[in-house]
């Protein structure tokens, strides 16, 4: 892709029309990742040189930001030419960003029947099994034969990343699942019921994002059907959009853990757009910064008797940050995998109460020597040896403590985490360290 972007480069600087052929022999994905590797003043030339039926597939493999771009130097016409040829589920998510007007305006210009298909999925989270879904089946009834359902097949426009082919009811309800490789070595004078696996692999409609990247996980399925609450088959998920949704999310909570907005994915986003996105996080941290210098503050007095104390306050509030940070990272992990829950979460208490008790033991030692020797003062080895243990016990406390309560007030723990628990371990280490100097010392 680096030789590609060079060619485009030059290209550009060239001849447009051997630019738009360079452009049409790239598959979409290709041309999503020139668009965003590509400088803002070059992209709109770049979008108004690729082939208008491809520009709907190309928007997909852009991130949120760099879309909101392309899609608004599009008018109604063109929009509807792109989102033409997508599958439902697709557009549906590109339909979500729309801004309203646009969104009603798209809407209305479209026959009853694939309006109200598209409506009933935008009704749904686009964080959920619902918003995720593709409601283009194939389902027959239990009786249908198997030289019946292979016909259907051949006659029907292939579907992506078909695995099965669902059996339901009258009334849509599912009965099972015909693998297609089965169908395939099948006598053609079978029924179709006769062959389903009687208890497919399906998620709830309402089923949240990560647990539907869960289930894929577990079972390693193309696809999985989606079903409501009275097993009504409504679509299916398949593996490329689950591989879609874990990108975003990874994406996103990279940013997130480096202190920028998780929507601030785009690495030639404007000045102003970043600085907006980061200066909150930087204003946060500042407020942060202040409450840690004031709890400094407190013991003014102390320090001035005993300097060495302010020479070694920072490593007590580092090792604390570093150790909470650990627990906190493997949590957050835990729960997004699902592994967490009332059950377990004692034990895990206790086990991070333990492992903070042992590394305490260990670096307290080593620092409390180091400082021993340093200021030729045993009581102030002592001091940081005491107070490093406590914090780190703390910190691995906090660290479990802290994503849990996040996500009971319904706060993404990957997001506001990092900042917190650093400013508990800085005030829990610069109280234990020097409420233990003033006592010893004043």
């Amino acid at each position: 892709m680096r030789e590609d972007a060079k060619l485009l480069q030059e290209l550009l600087e060239g001849n447009l029309g051997r630019t738009r052929n360079f452009l049409k022999k790239l598959r979409p994905a290709e041309v999503g990742h020139l668009i965003e590797t590509s400088l803002p003043q070059q992209r709109n030339l770049v979008w108004q040189l690729v082939q208008k039926e491809k520009r709907g597939e190309v928007l997909l493999f852009v991130g949120e930001d760099v879309r909101q771009q392309l899609i608004e130097t599009m008018d109604m016409d063109q929009l509807s030419a792109a989102f033409a040829d997508l599958d439902d589920d697709d557009l549906a998510d590109l339909l979500q960003e729309l801004p309203d007007r646009i969104l009603e305006e798209y809407l209305a210009g479209l026959e009853t029947v694939d309006r109200n298909r598209l409506e009933s999925l935008l009704s749904y989270p686009e964080d959920s099994a619902g918003g995720l879904m593709n409601p283009e089946i194939i389902s027959v009834r239990p009786d249908t034969s198997v030289d019946v359902v292979k016909r259907l097949l051949r006659r029907k426009e292939p579907l992506d990343h078909l695995e099965f082919v669902y059996v339901t009811n009258s009334k849509s309800r599912l009965l099972g699942a015909l693998p297609v490789t089965r169908l395939i070595n099948a006598e053609g004078e079978a029924n179709a019921g006769d062959l389903i696996d009687r208890a497919p692999a399906t998620l709830e409609v309402t089923a949240t994002a990560r647990e539907v990247t869960r289930k894929f996980e577990d079972l390693g399925r193309v696809e999985i059907a989606v079903i409501d609450a009275g097993k009504i088959l409504l679509g299916r998920i398949t593996f490329d959009d689950v591989f879609d949704l874990i990108r975003e999310q990874g994406e996103q909570q990279r940013v997130s853990f480096a202190g920028g907005d998780s929507g601030e994915l785009d690495i030639y986003a404007g000045v102003r757009s970043s600085f907006l996105s980061r200066g909150m996080w930087l204003g946060i941290n500042l407020a942060t910064a202040f409450l840690a210098a004031a709890v400094i503050g407190l013991f003014e007095h102390t320090i001035q008797q005993v300097v060495a104390l302010a020479v070694l306050m920072p490593v007590v509030a580092s090792m604390g940050g570093i150790a909470g940070t650990q627990t906190l990272t493997i949590m957050v992990r835990g729960y997004a995998k699902g592994q967490i829950s009332r059950h377990n979460i004692v034990w895990l208490l206790w086990r991070e109460l333990r492992l903070g008790l042992i590394n305490g033991i260990i670096w307290a030692l080593v620092v409390g020597l180091i400082a021993s020797f340093w200021y030729k003062d045993f009581a102030i080895g002592m001091v940081i040896a005491a107070a490093m243990i406590i914090n780190l016990c703390l910190a691995g406390l906090i660290g479990v403590f802290l994503p849990a309560g996040l996500r009971a007030i319904k706060i993404d723990p990957a997001v506001s985490g990092g900042v917190i628990l650093t400013t508990f371990t800085d005030v829990c280490g610069f109280i234990t360290f020097l409420g233990l100097a003033t006592l010893l010392f004043v």
